[in-house]
């Protein structure tokens, strides 16, 4: 069975975006893009919501050709262009973006549902790449296997949180980056 990554930047003070989606706090430090790069090489299926789908799909194919664009931004764009996507949506409407999958959902239920199916199929593991709701989705319905979540050093009082309910968590790997963000890996105790 596919196990469930969920990869996300955070502040130190637990939000992964400002009150209004504001993510102008991110680190792109080129260390942490290394490891994200080498996280995404390893996943059979990227999973998004409809929102972050919306902002990869305007980014990503075009960051893929810039001549002028970072070298390893360009690779990175390359490999998440390549990667089999699936957009969680309410919305019946075909991606655009290549190698992508819709699932429209109406429910939670059917998240879990059609989580499970995927999870039966071959491959390494799935990533969730986010986006909030997403996420707050496989957290609450326990799909989640492990958290890469990094840490930088920002906080800003206020903004959307990721958790909304008790995990036990244990620490697998710790590292930190130049920037001084901290990339931290969590095996996920199951209840």
């Amino acid at each position: 069975m596919r196990k469930i990554i969920l990869q996300m930047q955070m502040t130190f003070d637990g939000y992964v975006s400002g009150p209004n989606g504001e993510l102008d706090w991110i680190d792109f430090d080129p260390d942490m893009g290394k490891n994200h790069f080498a996280l995404a090489e390893g996943a059979s299926l990227s999973i998004v919501g409809h929102t972050v789908y919306e902002q990869m799909a305007q980014y990503w194919p075009q960051a893929a050709v810039n001549p002028n664009g970072d070298p390893q931004e360009i690779e990175y764009a390359k490999l998440i262009n390549s990667i089999p996507k699936l957009v969680i949506t309410t919305e019946d409407k075909q991606p655009v973006w290549e190698n992508t999958t819709a699932c429209v959902v109406n429910s939670d239920e059917q998240i879990v549902q059609k989580i499970h199916e995927l999870q039966q199929q071959p491959g390494e593991y799935m990533l969730v790449n986010g986006g909030i709701q997403t996420a707050q989705t496989f957290i609450v319905n326990d799909l989640l296997d492990e958290l890469r979540i990094d840490i930088c050093p920002v906080t800003l009082g206020q903004g959307k949180a990721l958790f909304t309910k008790n995990l036990a968590l244990d620490l697998v790997d710790v590292k930190q980056y130049k920037s001084g963000a901290l990339g931290l890996t969590y095996c996920i105790k199951k209840q």
